[in-house]
């Protein structure tokens, strides 16, 4: 394990501009990281939580090889012992990454640390499966597990023979289960992503928490994404304030519209909210807070605030006059 175990699943998405990076503790104490950039930050907030035990970190995924999703993973992979990694599928030239992301690979295989690279569908269970018998492996659906929804080769096939692929597309969706709770971290997935996993069945249900795809774009979350899933809150990791486009204009009026539609939902933009952490104490209810950035490398954990329609500081409608405004200059 690698904190000590509190018996809650708890997941912070930090605040770290127009990029990604959350934290997962399991209830038995695994630290599971989706994403790593801003080193700092995601050492401070490690060792806040409390220091891991034998500085191990069970599972490091890194959804695809943009550097504002896995700039920091040498830093971590230096730090902490990394025992797992689920990586994009290699494809091409677009999956092979930059040479700093190539770096980090060379890193992992030098650590001996476990890869998995996700081409359709994955499932693991950081605090064990139930086994009954030593032939009879039996699936808990209210054990706490992590599932891995990558791009099938296929698919990818398809966007490339069609010249619309990117890196965008190789975007591991990320979704994790306790007992009635569900969260999905969406990285930078598009449209062709939801899209294909739709025809297979596999994102009928709904989901409490989701953390929005590609920053807020309308290429990462259309409407229909959010009427289908209908999470009661829906997190926008990005800073539009420093001269980033996203949330583009349609992402803005989607946003606005999910939140203004809907007098028990709340959309974050952590720009506005900074760090978030939600916390599942029994796998049926959770509660959402925010915490202020003292710096952009340290999360003050000391001061929460429960994030509600009503103090959430992220104004969608403003940001949706600005982009409107922006259209016509």
């Amino acid at each position: 394990m690698a904190v000590p175990a509190t018996n809650n699943l708890t997941i912070y998405v930090l605040n770290v501009g127009q990029a990604d990076s959350a934290i997962i503790i399991s209830p038995r104490g695994n630290i599971i990281i989706v994403d790593a950039v801003r080193p700092s930050k995601l050492i401070n907030l490690l060792q806040q939580i409390g220091p891991p035990i034998n500085d191990e970190i069970e599972e490091l995924v890194i959804t695809h090889p943009h550097r504002d999703h896995f700039s920091g993973a040498n830093r971590l992979l230096n730090t902490y012992q990394v025992k797992s990694a689920t990586l994009s599928p290699f494809w091409n030239q677009y999956g092979m990454g930059p040479p700093t992301y190539r770096a980090i690979l060379n890193n992992m295989e030098q650590r001996r640390t476990d890869i998995d690279f996700v081409s359709g569908y994955n499932r693991i269970y950081p605090d064990g499966a139930v086994v009954n018998g030593p032939d009879n492996f039996v699936h808990d659906e209210d054990a706490f597990y992590i599932e891995f929804l990558g791009p099938s080769n296929n698919l990818l096939g398809q966007l490339e023979r069609a010249q619309k692929l990117d890196t965008n597309h190789l975007s591991i969706l990320t979704r994790v289960h306790w007992q009635r709770f569900s969260m999905i971290l969406a990285a930078d997935a598009q449209m062709e992503n939801w899209s294909y996993f739709d025809q297979e069945g596999m994102l009928r249900e709904d989901c409490d928490v989701l953390k929005s795809a590609h920053h807020g774009s309308c290429n990462g979350t259309q409407w229909e994404r959010l009427d289908r899933l209908d999470p009661r809150c829906v997190i926008i990791s990005s800073d539009p304030e420093r001269g980033h486009s996203l949330p583009d204009l349609v992402g803005a009026a989607i946003f606005s519209k999910y939140e203004s539609d809907n007098n028990n939902k709340v959309v974050a933009l952590t720009s506005e909210t900074h760090s978030i952490r939600i916390t599942v104490p029994n796998g049926n209810t959770f509660a959402i807070e925010h915490f202020d950035d003292v710096s952009d490398g340290n999360v003050d954990l000391t001061n929460p605030h429960t994030l509600t329609r009503q103090n959430n500081q992220s104004n969608w409608r403003q940001l949706l006059e600005t982009r409107s405004r922006n259209l016509y200059h």
